[in-house]
């Protein structure tokens, strides 16, 4: 899939920027939780007592630690704090302990009003990042405003 385009109405001089400040997000932390819940409630419902069930109910139960932890406790200088749509295929990501990385969206994976997922490629880092904004997690006006020129990018 190939990653977001620039439409051709805008040029360097015309691109208003985009700046989201990102904060803590109840939704996010509630998705996490609820996501794992449910997988243990389906696994227990289908689960006899055979090891193997268990194992995997183990597995998707440390899976929810490790995913709460890492998304929200663990590694808070490396977390996200604000994002800038500076220039067509240019967006600056802004870390907690002050540093800050330019890198390229290769994609919007989902585009609706509750939630975007962008798949970030970070040329430094060598590693696609995946980030997932809800409403909650920055102001509204800057959130719609990047929703709607992700999808007028996609559709040119």
């Amino acid at each position: 899939m190939p990653g977001i385009q620039a439409s051709n109405n805008y040029s360097r001089k015309s691109f208003k920027p985009i700046r989201l400040d990102i904060v803590s997000s109840v939704y996010q932390r509630l998705f996490v939780l609820f996501t794992h819940v449910i997988a243990l409630v389906s696994l227990a419902t289908v689960m006899t007592t055979h090891p193997a069930l268990v194992a995997v109910m183990l597995g998707v139960a440390a899976h929810g630690v490790y995913s709460y932890r890492k998304y929200f406790i663990s590694f808070p200088e490396r977390r996200i704090d604000t994002l800038v749509w500076q220039a067509p295929q240019q967006w600056l990501l802004g870390y907690q302990n002050g540093d800050s990385d330019v890198v390229q969206i290769i994609t919007a994976t989902f585009i609706s009003s509750w939630l975007i997922i962008l798949r970030i490629n970070d040329d430094l880092a060598r590693q696609c990042k995946t980030i997932y904004l809800t409403p909650d997690a920055v102001d509204r006006q800057s959130y719609h405003a990047l929703r709607v020129r992700l999808q007028v990018s996609r559709n040119n």
